[in-house]
């Protein structure tokens, strides 16, 4: 099933817990966030939750950007 009314934003795979506890204080300078998803109303919404916790945001833009989100997941994963 699905969940109605739901808005999918990727965010946050580019990055891992020990970072997401304090982005500046763990990596002594900022830390970006690339997000992506259809909604702009909850791609907004993820930014300001992303910036309100130390972030800077990258909006990388609706589904298109989606499995370029992705990647960077997989290169912070392979690099970090």
């Amino acid at each position: 099933d699905t969940a109605k009314g739901a808005a999918v934003v990727k965010a946050f795979n580019a990055t891992n817990s020990r970072v997401m506890s304090g982005p500046i204080q763990v990596t002594g300078g900022p830390v970006t966030v690339p997000i992506a998803g259809a909604d702009d109303k909850a791609r907004a919404k993820v930014a300001r939750l992303a910036t309100a916790i130390g972030f800077d945001v990258l909006d990388m833009g609706g589904p298109e950007a989606l499995k370029l989100v992705e990647h960077l997941g997989r290169i912070y994963v392979a690099y970090a």
